[in-house]
């Protein structure tokens, strides 16, 4: 059963609904949409603090394995809020481009974390200080993927510009594998600037399906533990060959 809550189609489709199941899983969530089922944020309405989302947890339990002392944080892209209210005992910077987002997340999914500032998040990094973050963590889509800004060799040198020493950068994508040729130029930008780029992939459906990756690009190799990456994998690194 589906409820709509919000519907718009103009400028571009977003929709909120309450729906009995997500994903197989039965009970009462409340879902945010964009066109072409994008679906950017579930919130378990029975247990509103459960982070549903696999991808949030292997970030959150990256960041927490890499730097336990970890407290200033750029984040690009906040749907419903669940990274941005994770990170609330942080001094979180939040960008999220549609001021529309912002105002749904309050209205219909409760939330009162850090403010959150609507600005293009490239845009908005440019104007940080150099060598201020502990991480940044990309986590922006729309019914296309990730913003095509996001993706350029201009964005990742600016990242790496803005975090210490020994900051990370961590991105969630959607790829097919480390043969994906999207992934690989991911891979390829960021290891001509990291000299450590690691591939976490969902584990989910078979070869060649598309599926929430996580890349993490900093200077030290990763640690994690297995049982706390949510069905994340890490996998091997693409071949890149020299240009």
């Amino acid at each position: 059963m589906t409820q709509f809550l919000h519907q718009e189609t103009e400028p571009r489709p977003i929709y909120v609904y309450d729906t009995s199941e997500v994903y197989g899983e039965k009970g009462i969530f409340r879902v945010l949409e964009f066109g072409n089922d994008a679906i950017q944020g579930i919130l378990d309405l029975n247990q509103p603090e459960r982070i549903l989302f696999e991808y949030p947890r292997a970030i959150l339990h990256l960041m927490e394995m890499n730097n336990p002392s970890y407290e200033d944080v750029f984040l690009i892209g906040h749907g419903i809020g669940t990274l941005s209210s994770a990170l609330r005992d942080k001094y979180v910077v939040i960008s999220e481009i549609d001021q529309k987002v912002s105002d749904l997340s309050k209205e219909y999914f409760g939330y009162n974390g850090p403010p959150v500032l609507i600005e293009d998040g490239y845009t908005l990094l440019k104007q940080m200080t150099s060598g201020r973050f502990d991480y940044i963590v990309v986590d922006a889509f729309h019914e296309g993927g990730i913003p095509e800004q996001l993706t350029t060799m201009d964005f990742f040198e600016t990242a790496c510009d803005k975090l210490t020493e020994d900051g990370t950068l961590l991105m969630n994508i959607i790829g097919r594998g480390p043969q994906d040729p999207y992934v690989q130029s991911f891979y390829r930008s960021l290891s001509s600037l990291f000299p450590v780029v690691d591939l976490f992939s969902l584990y989910a459906g078979g070869l060649g399906r598309s599926k929430n990756m996580i890349i993490a690009a900093g200077y030290h190799p990763f640690r994690y533990q297995q049982k706390s990456m949510a069905h994340f994998r890490k996998i091997k690194s693409p071949q890149i060959s020299a240009r």
